[in-house]
Order: structure tokens, then sequence, then C-alpha cells
């Protein structure tokens, strides 16, 4: 089977600094201080009042720095909503301008500005590329949106906006 890839409106935000991973463990449902680098896991910010503010996964590149990837459309929001409780916290909370493909059943590229993400969902195993500028191998096809939400909808992925 020809690996295909999926060009994702994806958004990326950067905690970085010595309280990054503290205060996440405070602003994230995951538990983030025992997360191996290079790990990912996904987690909710809630409001206040339990209402679910953000949907997203928390990548740990090092010690001090992470990567939060939501839904197209909600990075400032979770910017704006995470920097409102940085009282005292030695991190910076920044949007980033990164692009994201999630590829099935093909080869990625070995570029180190780039997350390599592994995803499992029911009936879906695919690899996530997350990063200022992906460059795809050749031998992949890029997938319409259309069929995108077909894998996604099927392996119960949920979206901002949609189901939650």
């Amino acid at each position: 089977m020809t690996g295909v890839a999926f060009r994702r409106e994806r958004d990326a935000v950067e905690v970085a600094g010595p309280d990054a991973s503290d205060y996440l463990q405070g602003q994230l449902s995951q538990e983030v201080t025992t997360l191996a680098e290079g790990a990912s896991a996904w987690s909710f910010v809630l409001s206040p009042t339990g209402k679910v503010d953000a949907w997203l996964r928390v990548t740990r590149r090092t010690k001090e720095n992470f990567i939060l990837d939501l839904d197209g459309g909600f990075g400032n929001h979770l910017a704006s909503r995470l920097r409102r409780f940085l009282l005292r916290t030695r991190c910076s909370v920044e949007p980033l301008n990164w692009m994201m493909f999630t590829v099935l059943n093909g080869d990625v590229p070995s570029s180190t500005d780039v997350l390599v993400i592994p995803t499992h969902w029911p009936h879906l195993t695919a690899l996530d590329l997350l990063g200022p500028s992906v460059d795809l191998p050749g031998d992949l096809v890029v997938g319409e949106e259309s069929e995108w939400e077909r894998y996604r909808i099927r392996a119960g992925i949920p979206a901002m906006g949609s189901e939650l």
C-alpha cells in the first residue's frame, strides 16, 4: 500500500523554562512531571467549572521544553489561557507557526526540526510530523481533507468545535 500524508490544521504552543513541568502539571489533566523526554500524551485544559477549554497533546522535548498541539484555530486561546496563570512562574508560553502532516503507511523525513509523534487510536496507527516546516518524502501521496475526516471519525478522534 502506498503511503499517504494528510495536511492537518493544528496549532502548536511552546511552554519552556525551569518551571514548565510543574506549571503544566497544575494546568493540564494529564500527568506531566513523569512524562519522559520524547513522549507524548493526550490531555485537557479545564475551566474552573470543569468545562473543556482545550483538548490537546503534550509532547516533552526536553526537561524544560514542551510542545502542546491542538486543533487549528484554538492555539491563541490556549496560549492566552495559560499565560493568565503565569504568576511568579519561570516559563514562557508562545504560539508557534508550525505545520503538521499525519502519515499512514509511509516513510518519514529524518529532520531534527520535526517532531515525529506516534499516534495510536482504534483502527488507526500513524505518525504525526509536527514542526516549523515539514518536507515529505516523494513517495507519499497527499490525501484530501475529507479522506482524513473519515479516518478521524472511524478512529474516534474527537475534534474541538465538533465533538468537544
